[in-house]
């Protein structure tokens, strides 16, 4: 009689397994990120090596490229991201001189390595001297 209602608990928690191992496995699909988020990253990152130069030289691009595509939906306004797009060029060519200027080319190893430019420290600068002005 025992091995019987052993057998009987046996069997029991043998179902028991079955039901819990057959009930789905819930799905957990994996967060991909999306293309553009993964393009935004790979550029901001890009962006973040460049040197200024190269950064004013790109905004350029960018800005007489979006020139470009306002003037052909019709924007009256297209004119002022070309003129964007001058300043940017001549103040990336501008700095480009004057960084050249001040690391004069030597023979022995070219140029030093470029000094960063401390975009922080020059904004609160910046927004300083227009609060000192009114703006």
């Amino acid at each position: 009689m025992a091995e019987k209602r052993y057998e009987r608990e046996i069997d029991e928690l043998l179902r028991r397994l079955e039901v819990e191992y057959r009930d789905p496995i819930p799905f957990r699909p994996r967060r991909r990120p999306r293309p553009w988020t993964v393009a935004r990253q790979r550029l901001g990152a890009a962006l973040a090596r460049a040197s200024l130069v190269e950064q004013l030289l790109l905004a350029a691009i960018a800005l007489l490229g979006a020139g470009l595509l306002v003037r052909l939906a019709g924007g009256a306004q297209a004119w002022v991201l070309g003129l964007l797009a001058v300043v940017c060029f001549f103040g990336g060519l501008a700095l480009a001189v004057w960084q050249g200027a001040q690391r004069p080319y030597s023979l022995r190893g070219g140029y030093p390595a470029p000094p960063r430019l401390d975009l922080d420290r020059l904004l609160y600068r910046l927004r300083r001297w227009l609060r000192g002005r009114g703006w």
